[in-house]
């Protein structure tokens, strides 16, 4: 891809033709039914679904086309890029038990997480690009 502008774009698209599931509350239920023992050892006061919507959310915001402001200003540049380094892991280390599950049997979970960061590592590199640039 020639410039960032093409990457841009290409998220923007990705985002708007993927992200077609609702909100997967149904498999983040089954999910803390299943690893009850787990959320209640390590995550016991934490609503995973709010958290999971704050990050999704922070990320949907850059891809639908926020990031373009966020390249203008250096700080805001500096901000984004620090928590777009962050998996949902290191933004909600409570969670970090979960890691190490395989959760592919939770089809609207499993599509919806793989997005979000699929889409998290591309405008992370938009940032990277346009840090290069600016050098």
């Amino acid at each position: 891809m020639s410039d960032n502008k093409e990457r841009i774009e290409k998220i923007i698209k990705l985002f708007n033709e993927q992200d077609i599931y609702p909100f997967p509350y149904n498999d983040i239920a089954e999910i803390e039914t299943e690893l009850n023992d787990e959320f209640n050892k390590y995550a016991s006061d934490e609503i995973i679904k709010a958290d999971l919507n704050t990050y999704w959310m922070f990320i949907a915001g850059l891809a639908s086309g926020g990031i373009n402001s966020r390249l203008i200003d250096v700080v805001d540049r500096y901000k984004t890029k620090k928590w777009l380094e962050k998996s949902f892991f290191d933004w909600f280390p409570k969670y970090r038990f979960m890691e190490r599950y395989d959760f592919s049997d939770y089809e609207m979970f499993n599509y919806t997480y793989q997005l979000y960061e699929n889409l998290r590592i591309m405008l992370l590199d938009v940032i990277k690009f346009d840090e290069q640039r600016i050098q």
